[in-house]
């Protein structure tokens, strides 16, 4: 079996997320399992990313801080949380060491998601399934230049990366000078 890691968001999918399976990671991030009707999805989670500071959790994401005290997998943080016992520090150094562009460290993370393609990547996961993760609605359109930059990344590396469901991860428009032309010259 190909090392398999499922992304799974907190949008409205237009496909049904997968049963968990053995040998396949599932990962999610931030308060999802708060903000969703679809809480089961999450089941079998074998990694939870929220990379906010504990003042932001508390102040924007009710319950998530007591949530993560009483999980038994690995949530990745900045830092080890003392407030969270299976908190885990973020690779970050390390990530962008081995991401460095031109020899300098790799800066072009605008979201949890780029870090968990980054480690997904860095980590040699062969396949990439992405539920959840529409990045539709405004707040979310600053994220997809580093979104589409990691997806590309991750497939450049031979990962392959399949964006389940509706999401501005797939590309929807015509091809420039193939289909969105009719007048070629």
């Amino acid at each position: 079996m190909r090392k398999t890691v499922q992304f799974i968001g907190g949008a409205i999918s237009t496909v049904k997320v997968p049963s968990p399976k053995a040998g396949i990671e599932r990962w999610s991030l931030n308060d999802c399992a708060f903000k969703t009707k679809f809480a089961d999805r999450y089941a079998g989670w074998t990694r939870w990313f929220d990379l906010h500071h504990n003042p932001h959790i508390l102040t924007r994401k009710h319950n998530t801080l007591e949530w993560f005290k009483s999980q038994t997998n690995p949530i990745y943080r900045w830092t080890v949380d003392p407030l969270v016992p299976t908190s885990v520090a973020y690779p970050l150094k390390d990530i962008q060491r081995f991401f460095n562009v031109n020899g300098a460290p790799e800066r072009h993370f605008l979201s949890t998601f780029d870090y968990m393609m980054a480690l997904a990547v860095w980590e040699e996961f062969e396949v990439i399934d992405i539920y959840g993760f529409r990045m539709l609605a405004p707040r979310y359109m600053f994220q997809l230049p580093s979104a589409f930059y990691w997806v590309g990344r991750a497939r450049g590396s031979g990962t392959t990366v399949t964006v389940h469901g509706e999401s501005a991860l797939n590309p929807v428009n015509k091809m420039y000078g193939l289909e969105a032309t009719t007048n070629l010259i």
